[in-house]
C-alpha cells in the first residue's frame, strides 16, 4: 500500500517503493541508484549526478533538475511532469515507456540515447539534443511544445513523429529523414533546409 512522506529530509538512498514522497528533501546517494515504484511530489533533490542510475516506473512532478547528469542511466514507465529539465544531459540513457509532460526542457540532452516509446507532451525542447540516437518501435511522439533548433543529426527519423509540435528550423541529416511524420507547415520548413523552393502554382 502506497504510503505518503511529508516534507522530511532523506537521501536518495533511503528511497522505498510504493511509497509517495512530497515536499520532500532528497540529499546525495552513496550508493548506485535504484529507484522503483516511487512518486515524487514537489520535492527539491540536492543531487545533480545520477550516473548510471536505474529508475522503474516513478512519477516525478515539479522538481527541478538543471544540468543534471544522468547519463548512462536506465528509465522504465517513468513519468516526469511540469518539472525543470534545462540542460539536463541523459547521454547514452535508455527510455522506454517514458512520459515528460508541461516541462522546461530547454537544451535536454539525449544523444546517443536508445528511445523506445517516449513521448514528450506541451514540453519546451528548444535546442534539445537527439543527435545519433536510436529510436525504435513505437517510436517518439512529440505532440504540442517548441522545439525550433533541436539537433537530430545521425539519427534515423522512421520512428519519430513531430506532426504536432512546433518549430521554425530543425537540424537532421538528409538521409536519415525518410519515415519522419509531419504536418503540412512543418513539411515547408523542412522543404526550406534542403533548398527547396516552394512557390504558388
Amino acid at each position: 500500500m502506497a504510503v505518503m512522506i511529508e516534507r522530511q529530509i532523506l537521501s536518495l538512498d533511503e528511497v522505498q517503493e510504493d511509497q509517495t514522497y512530497s515536499g520532500c528533501t532528497i540529499t546525495v546517494s552513496n550508493q548506485d541508484i535504484q529507484v522503483s515504484g516511487v512518486t515524487f511530489l514537489n520535492c527539491t533533490f540536492a543531487q545533480t549526478d545520477f550516473r548510471g542510475g536505474e529508475w522503474l516506473d516513478c512519477t516525478i512532478r515539479g522538481s527541478r533538475f538543471l544540468t543534471a547528469d544522468f547519463t548512462g542511466s536506465v528509465m522504465y514507465r517513468c513519468r516526469f511532469e511540469g518539472c525543470q529539465l534545462m540542460g539536463a544531459d541523459f547521454t547514452r540513457s535508455t527510455w522506454q515507456d517514458v512520459t515528460v509532460a508541461g516541462c522546461q526542457a530547454t537544451y535536454l540532452i539525449l544523444a546517443e540515447a536508445k528511445l523506445k516509446n517516449a513521448r514528450f507532451e506541451d514540453t519546451k525542447l528548444t535546442e534539445s539534443s537527439f543527435q545519433a540516437a536510436s529510436i525504435v518501435k513505437p517510436g517518439l511522439v512529440v505532440a504540442g511544445g517548441e522545439m525550433t533548433g533541436a539537433d537530430f543529426s545521425d539519427t534515423k527519423l522512421a520512428q519519430v513523429n513531430l506532426a504536432k509540435a512546433r518549430f521554425d528550423r530543425l537540424i537532421f541529416t538528409p538521409a536519415l529523414l525518410s519515415g519522419l511524420k509531419i504536418n503540412q507547415w512543418q513539411a515547408a520548413v523542412i522543404a526550406g533546409s534542403l533548398g527547396v523552393d516552394i512557390v504558388d502554382a
